[in-house]
């Protein structure tokens, strides 16, 4: 059977990506088999963050991936390289097992696939050197919701540290160092803390 195209699901953090890929999930659309609370593929979150960081950047600072895209030869390296890690045994946190004994890359599925994450807005031109008719579905949310969203996470995020856990304080803070410190995971994204802040954030993302 003749392979499918990805479908890209781009857009900014909190315009609803998770939300209308959960859908797509529930209507048949594969969108990996290891996925994070966000329903992003972790395989291709990796890559993306992967790309972000060569460019010195990251999910509340993608503008820098000009810089690996504006390089033409560091970006078809890149490419080659990216290309055969969709070919390696890592790729079955994507395609799970019994896909990948079928499929062993992305690139030969023929059912509907695809991936979100909000960091494909930025990285969205090295995939397409990849999948050249990939379709892309950017999902768009009202700046001032999404603003107000960011600074709720944001204090979401710093209440962790805040007095309500005092009497066991330091066992709790042993679990979020275990948790966030020893498995380099985000801990709170300070950036977007105000509403001046959240509305750059979107029109870069825009």
């Amino acid at each position: 059977m003749k392979a499918y195209s990805p479908i890209i699901i781009i857009g900014m953090s909190r315009s609803g990506t998770s939300m209308i890929t959960r859908m797509l999930d529930d209507l048949g659309l594969f969108v990996g088999k290891k996925l994070t609370g966000n329903h992003e593929a972790l395989f291709f979150r990796e890559i993306n963050d992967w790309l972000l960081t060569q460019s010195s950047g990251g999910l509340e600072n993608p503008a820098t991936i000009k810089y690996l895209l504006q390089d033409k030869e560091a970006r078809e390296l890149f490419r080659e390289f990216v290309a055969f890690a969709m070919r390696t045994p890592h790729v079955i946190s994507f395609l799970g097992f019994s896909k990948y004994l079928n499929y062993r890359t992305p690139e030969k599925l023929d059912i509907p696939w695809g991936w979100k994450d909000p960091r494909n807005t930025f990285t969205l031109p090295f995939w397409l050197d990849l999948f050249p008719t990939a379709k892309v579905i950017h999902i768009y949310r009202h700046p001032l919701d999404i603003a107000n969203s960011l600074i709720t996470r944001r204090e979401r995020g710093l209440s962790r540290l805040k007095d309500r856990h005092s009497n066991f304080r330091p066992f709790y803070w042993y679990y979020l160092m275990q948790k966030f410190i020893i498995k380099n995971r985000v801990f709170v994204d300070i950036r977007g803390g105000t509403l001046e802040e959240g509305f750059a954030i979107w029109e870069e993302y825009l």
